[in-house]
C-alpha cells in the first residue's frame, strides 16, 4: 500500500537507470559498449556536471552520503554511502575515495551537528558548503525532491543509478513515510522508527536535492560559500 509514504510516487522504472541507460540519455545516442561507473563519471565531467552531495551523520544512526551529478535540470545520483557504528573520524576516512572518484564534490552537511566536525571535514579538504535549514525545511526539501521525481507534466529529472549502494537509497526512499498519531492518522512528520526506511537515507538526499534544486522559497546556495 502507499498509504502514508512520502515518495509514493518513486519508480524503478522511471527513476532508476543502468550506466548505457544514463549515458544514452546524456550523449543522445547508445554507448557502442558497455558503460563502468568510471566511464560515466568522466563522460559527465566532460559535459559540464557538477558533483554535488549531502551529508547525514550519525553513529547508533546511519551516517548517509549520496552523490550526485548536475546536469542542465537533471540529477543522476551515482553513489550513495551507508555506514553505521562508526566514529566521526571513520565516517571521514571512509568518504574520502569520493573526492577524486567525483571530483571533490560540495557537500551539503547536515548543520546541527555542529560547525567542529564540519571544519574538521574542511581540514582534510572535503568541499563543505555552507546553508541554512531554517524553520520548515523539511517538509521544503521534500517537496523539492517530489518534485524533480515527477515534474508537473514532465519527465523525472532525478534518476538513480543501477548499483549495489545506489538500489539501497531507492529502497530506503520507497519505503520512507509519515508517522501516524495515535489515531492511524497521517501526521506531517516522518517516521523515523522503521529500521527499514531510516530517516538518515532520505535526510541525506534531501539535503543535497533541496539545496541544488531549491524551490522559489529558498535562495539557490552560492557553490563559493563554505563553512
Amino acid at each position: 500500500s502507499s498509504h502514508g509514504l512520502i515518495y509514493p510516487r518513486i519508480d524503478r522504472r522511471l527513476h532508476v537507470k543502468s550506466a548505457e541507460q544514463i549515458w544514452e540519455m546524456v550523449t543522445g545516442e547508445p554507448p557502442s559498449r558497455p558503460v563502468t561507473h568510471q566511464m560515466l563519471i568522466a563522460l559527465l565531467h566532460q559535459r559540464g556536471a557538477k558533483f554535488w552531495g549531502g551529508i547525514d551523520f550519525g553513529y547508533t544512526a546511519a551516517f548517509s552520503l549520496p552523490v550526485g551529478a548536475e546536469l542542465g535540470h537533471r540529477m543522476f545520483i551515482l553513489e550513495a554511502i551507508e555506514l553505521t557504528g562508526l566514529e566521526p573520524e571513520q565516517q571521514k576516512e571512509r568518504s574520502e575515495f569520493i573526492q577524486e572518484m567525483y571530483h571533490n564534490p560540495g557537500l551539503y552537511p547536515d548543520t546541527e551537528v555542529g560547525g567542529g566536525v564540519i571544519r574538521s571535514w574542511r581540514r582534510a579538504g572535503f568541499r563543505m558548503m555552507s546553508w541554512v535549514k531554517g524553520k520548515g525545511s523539511v517538509l521544503e526539501g521534500i517537496e523539492a525532491v517530489k518534485t524533480k521525481l515527477r515534474p508537473a507534466g514532465g519527465e523525472p529529472e532525478l534518476y538513480f543509478l543501477d548499483c549495489d549502494r545506489v538500489n539501497v537509497l531507492v529502497h530506503r526512499l520507497s519505503r520512507y513515510h509519515w508517522r501516524m498519531d495515535a489515531l492511524g492518522r497521517i501526521t506531517d512528520e516522518p517516521d523515523k522508527s522503521d529500521p527499514d526506511a531510516p530517516s538518515d537515507a532520505a535526510d541525506g538526499c534531501r539535503y543535497l536535492v533541496m539545496n541544488r534544486f531549491p524551490l522559489r522559497s529558498r535562495k539557490k546556495q552560492d557553490p563559493a560559500e563554505k563553512v
